[in-house]
């Protein structure tokens, strides 16, 4: 059976679920609050440093796009020359030359990708979709209705014809199978995917590691990892009532804050603070915040430098 990768997308439909808005809800919901019913996004601040993670996610994308499209073999000469020529290209429009060692370093890791990793894991790839969006419609047991909605980094079948799906990710500590076991992205798209085709996939995480170095290159095992998670019908079918649930609550519950040591890095912590103490916040959210329309945002999210939390899509 093939994946359709146009599903259809219900205007009307009241909510867009995605793996981001629901870590949210179940990491506090006094923050879900903020974010997902005031709408409240951190006003930009003038980023000074280079983001390897993000840009690294570009070149992989561009990468799955040259095979999906032009025909190009993972691991050939060619896709290399090409990922390398669109590093050189992206090197000589930039402002910055403080910069140029980190291209240097990333065109060293994306090499070896290319040259070591992705042979072993792409052999025989026939590529679906490129950073997927999926918008799954679907009902609460409430009748809410709502979306199940992300991307996916690569949609794929293997040379088995097994249907597969992949998510990049960056940093300097490796994902281990017990973290992609339990990740709730890679269970929420295999969910949504499933839904839609009623076939179940294969999950994966391909780890990338972008630590600088100066004379010894990582080992191939510190540089990469590819932890894969194999699910079943009735994983899946219970995820998905138990995300049904966890959504009914979500739209009825109370913004209670959830106190820990993830208040310290919270972006609303001044205002939750405020608010606990009786003072009105309201200044301080005019002065640091701005109200966006998450649900006419429709590309994906920032990515991270680090594997300290996963990547997300609003």
């Amino acid at each position: 059976m093939e994946v359709s990768l146009s599903q259809p997308i219900t205007r009307s439909t009241v909510l867009r679920v995605s793996p981001s808005r629901i870590t949210c809800f179940q990491d506090c919901p006094k923050k879900y609050d903020y974010v997902y019913r005031k709408n409240l996004q951190s006003k930009p601040v003038p980023r000074v440093a280079f983001d390897k993670g993000n840009y690294c996610h570009e070149l992989m994308h561009a990468y799955y796009k040259l095979i999906r499209d032009e025909g190009m073999t993972p691991g050939s000469e060619l896709v290399l020359r090409t990922i390398i020529s669109r590093i050189q290209n992206d090197i000589n429009v930039a402002s910055n030359i403080s910069v140029l060692p980190i291209y240097a370093s990333i065109t060293k890791t994306m090499t070896r990708f290319i040259t070591e990793q992705s042979p072993l894991i792409d052999k025989g790839i026939t590529v679906l979709g490129v950073e997927h969006e999926i918008d799954v419609p679907i009902t609460t047991p409430a009748g809410r209705n709502f979306q199940l909605f992300g991307f996916i980094d690569l949609i794929y079948r293997d040379a088995q014809g097994r249907l597969r799906i992949r998510d990049h990710k960056t940093g300097q500590k490796a994902w281990t199978k017990a973290e992609a076991n339990n990740s709730n992205q890679l269970m929420y798209y295999s969910a949504a995917t499933w839904k839609t085709s009623r076939e179940v996939p294969m999950a994966e995480i391909s780890f990338l590691n972008v630590k600088d170095y100066v004379r010894k290159a990582p080992s191939f095992e510190d540089a990469f990892a590819f932890p894969t998670v194999i699910y079943t019908e009735k994983e899946l079918s219970t995820y998905l009532r138990q995300t049904l649930q966890l959504v009914d609550q979500m739209i009825s519950s109370e913004p209670i804050p959830h106190y820990g040591r993830q208040c310290n890095w919270c972006p609303f912590l001044t205002p939750c603070v405020f608010d606990r103490k009786g003072i009105d916040s309201s200044l301080i959210l005019e002065q640091q915040f701005t109200v966006v329309d998450r649900n006419a945002i429709r590309k994906h999210a920032k990515f991270t430098d680090d594997n300290s939390s996963e990547d997300s899509a609003y």
